[in-house]
């Protein structure tokens, strides 16, 4: 380990587990769980910020920030067998931000963020969503809101400055939307 490294575990099975790894200099992560099984797991490498908020039940949220200079938010609350999933909040580049939120029953969030710069947020109400954003060009922005059930968004941005919108208030809807160019994708 170097100087300022930090591994923290704590909880179990039914209590819920939390675990930070924190390789490098000026990392910080929060994690606040009420509530049982409830899971977080942070990986953390240079100058990165992450939170994780959980309360209900059966919560899971994983951030992996191996770039530096990268924050991210994720604010889990479940009610009953609610399993809400906050898979691989990858941030890989520099200076990205992430915000999730999920309400809502069997939920399914995915963010790897490459480039440099980017901004995402996903914020799922309804039941038996999934999102994904993927951003791997510089300087985009994308938001997600999901308020249905049984909706699916996947955006990718590879290019630089392209910003989208997806808003999904019905059932079973889906779409794909892609930032290829330097113009907006909605």
């Amino acid at each position: 380990h170097h100087p300022g490294d930090g591994r923290i575990k704590c909880g179990g099975d039914t209590s819920g587990r939390a675990e930070v790894d924190q390789i490098g200099d000026g990392n910080s992560s929060s994690i606040s769980q009420s509530g049982l099984t409830n899971i977080a797991d942070v990986d953390q490498a240079n100058n990165n910020i992450s939170t994780i908020d959980q309360s209900g039940e059966g919560t899971y949220a994983r951030v992996l920030q191996s770039g530096s200079n990268n924050e991210s938010h994720v604010s889990q609350a479940g009610y009953g067998d609610s399993y809400n999933l906050s898979h691989n909040i990858i941030q890989s580049g520099i200076g990205n931000y992430s915000e999730l939120s999920q309400t809502g029953s069997w939920d399914n969030a995915d963010v790897n963020e490459s480039g440099n710069d980017n901004d995402s947020s996903i914020a799922q109400t309804g039941d038996y969503d999934n999102a994904t954003v993927v951003q791997s060009g510089n300087m985009n922005a994308s938001t997600i809101l999901q308020g249905g059930s049984s909706n699916s968004a996947f955006v990718t941005q590879s290019s630089n400055g392209n910003t989208s919108g997806v808003d999904q208030s019905g059932t079973g809807n889906d779409i794909l939307a892609g930032g290829l160019g330097t113009d907006i994708a909605v």
